[in-house]
Order: C-alpha cells, then sequence, then structure tokens
C-alpha cells in the first residue's frame, strides 16, 4: 500500500479501508473500532458486499454492519476500493402520531367533499368549479403521498415500521407498476429487463411505493427521458433496478442523499419533492432484510439497485396482489402527474 494514502487515512476522521482483490488490506483507526482486526478478512464476510461488484469510480450503498446501520462510499484507486463508513444515527422525531392523524383524516374529508360536489359540477357544466376540484383532488393525492412516506420514515427510525409479508410474483407487481406508468408517459421510455416468474416474500404495497418512489425520482429530479427497470435474482436475494439517463447527482450532494430527512419540510431544488422519497426506499429495502445501491454521474443518469432477502417468510396465506390500482397509480405519481389525471373520481 502506498505510504502516502496510508497515512492520510491514518490521520482521517473517516472511518476508511483499503480493498484490494476481494480481501481488506489496511483499516485506520476509525475503521477498526467498527470492523475489528480484519485485515486479510474477505471484504464481502465481513462487510456484507464486494466493493468491486461495480466498476463505477464512485458509488454510495446501504447495509448492516453487526445488526448496526451504515452508509458505505465506495471509490476506486488505483490500488483496490477505498470504503468509508459512516454510521446512520437515529433521526429526531419528524412528524407524531397526532399530527399524522389529523393531516390524514383532514385530507380525506376534503377529498370526500370534492367528490361529492363533482356531481353536481358535472351537471352544471362548472368549468371554473371542476377545475378548481381537480387541483384539490390533485393536492390531495400529493400530501397523501408525502404523508405515505413520512410515516414510513417516522415509523422505522422509530422501530415501529412493519412489512405484512406474503408470497408475491415480484415479476407481475413490476410489469403492472411499468404499464401504468408507461400509459401516463408516452414521451419516455421504460426499458424492461424483467424475466417471468420472479417470486418473492414480501409487502406488495411497500414495494409497490419503493418503486413508485424511484419512478418518481428519475420522472422529476432527474428529468429522465430513459428509464430502464431490471429484476434479477440470486440464491440469497432479488435485485430490483432503476437506471436513467437523467442529470445525476452532484459528486457533493452524493453523501447525503439517504439523509434527506433531516432537512425536514425544505423544498428540493428541482421538483416539488421534501426529501423523503429515497429515504422511504432505503426504509423499505431494510423491512425486507435488503440494501441499496446508488451510483451516479453528473450528466449521465443514476441507477438505484434494492434488493430484498430471500430468507423471509410469509405471515399470511394466500398471494400477493401483484396488480396495481388508479388509485395506487395517482398516488404513487402524484408528483409528476398532469391534472388531467385528477378529473375524474378515484377516491371510492
Amino acid at each position: 500500500m502506498d505510504q502516502t494514502l496510508s497515512d492520510i487515512l491514518a490521520l482521517s476522521g473517516e472511518a476508511a479501508l483499503l480493498v484490494r482483490q476481494g480481501k481488506i488490506v489496511f483499516l485506520n483507526p476509525g475503521a477498526r473500532r467498527i470492523l475489528g482486526e480484519c485485515t486479510g478478512v474477505s471484504a464481502a464476510e465481513r462487510l456484507g458486499l464486494d466493493p468491486a461488484q461495480t466498476p463505477a469510480r464512485a458509488y454510495l450503498v446501504d447495509l448492516r454492519i453487526d445488526e448496526q446501520p451504515y452508509i458505505l462510499r465506495v471509490n476506486r484507486v488505483s490500488e483496490g476500493r477505498l470504503v468509508f463508513l459512516q454510521r446512520q444515527a437515529d433521526t429526531p422525531v419528524l412528524l407524531n402520531d397526532a399530527f399524522l392523524y389529523s393531516l390524514r383524516s383532514n385530507l380525506m374529508t376534503l377529498g370526500l367533499a370534492a367528490d361529492r360536489l363533482r356531481p353536481a359540477a358535472e351537471d352544471q357544466d362548472g368549468q371554473e368549479m371542476l377545475g378548481d376540484l381537480t387541483a384539490l383532488t390533485a393536492a390531495y393525492y400529493k400530501l397523501m403521498r408525502l404523508s405515505d412516506n413520512a410515516s414510513l420514515v417516522r415509523d422505522h427510525f422509530e422501530h415501529r415500521a412493519s412489512a405484512t409479508l406474503m408470497e408475491l410474483d415480484m415479476s407481475l407487481l413490476c410489469h403492472a407498476v411499468l404499464d401504468a406508468a408507461e400509459d401516463c408517459f408516452p414521451d419516455r421510455a421504460f426499458v424492461r429487463e424483467i424475466p417471468a416468474g420472479i417470486r418473492l416474500t414480501a409487502d406488495p404495497r411497500l414495494v409497490r411505493q419503493l418503486l413508485f418512489n424511484l419512478l418518481s425520482n428519475s420522472l422529476i429530479h432527474a428529468e429522465a427521458s430513459i428509464l430502464r427497470v431490471s429484476l434479477s435474482e440470486t440464491e440469497r436475494q432479488v435485485v430490483l433496478a432503476l437506471g436513467d439517463n437523467g442529470c445525476g447527482i452532484p459528486a457533493e450532494e452524493l453523501p447525503t442523499v439517504f439523509e434527506r430527512y433531516r432537512y425536514g419540510l425544505e423544498l428540493s431544488g428541482k421538483g416539488a419533492g421534501v426529501g423523503f422519497g429515497l429515504t422511504a426506499v432505503r426504509a423499505v429495502t431494510q423491512l425486507h432484510g435488503g440494501t441499496l445501491l446508488l451510483e451516479s454521474r453528473p450528466d449521465q443518469g443514476t441507477e438505484i439497485r434494492a434488493s430484498f432477502s430471500k430468507r423471509l417468510r410469509s405471515d399470511r396465506l394466500g398471494g400477493g396482489d401483484a396488480l396495481c390500482s388508479m388509485r395506487e397509480l395517482l398516488l404513487g405519481l402524484a408528483d409528476c402527474l398532469p391534472l388531467r389525471f385528477f378529473e375524474a373520481r378515484y377516491l371510492d
């Protein structure tokens, strides 16, 4: 190992290690406090992943080490892979139960009121009122989507989140969500690499929520015109990947993308997001015993790979719902659908 690199890592305030040919060859004091003395040990065995699994120069992955959550930042160097470890601290309480209950209760009241008023507005051909009701319905779905993501993030970090596990055809579920999205965005190219018959024990509602969040990020924040969705499996896991040809994530923002919940309700730079989407995606993967890997290049695009463990067992008889209803579509893509999709009654 180059002595200069060794000296820099030894003095660094970040926990870091160097992996060469799949083996850990150097740990600085910070990494040693986390991992113990494991020089010469397989990185896949100690970390749960091979840092060379992707040729990208830099990428981000979240996983658990000794049952504790960490974000790993991986950089390719001439001598191998440089891995920085950052412990994920518990989040402060974002929204309490009373606030979320009040928000959802009042939103439902508004949504039902809009549905009751719509027939009268249609009978009277009240175009101005119909336009207002459409905007109100769209706002209802956007706020409900925000509430769903915020609830999941809050419950996950307070260790209250749970998944309703059942046998699920992941291939059919992915196709159902993409069919719905494709119909809404005919000007975008949805490239699919989804073999038939990939099954998993998972929560279908949470899997749909994860996929919609990834699609929404690419459609709004990345401004992507091509979205590639793939599904694959190994002996231990199923991997769902979504890549796009969008604007990518600046290198200086990459280390904090999974921590955006810390910004509370501050609007992001692009689109009408408030920072819960990727954090909710991360929560879903962790609830399913998996990890999240993010690789992004400015002006070239982003790919996110979410893994799901095959070791989970169903706690409910019967198969999971692999369909995608209109309500789920409106909720999942509320931030990017044109207003015309909210003109009809879908609150039932």
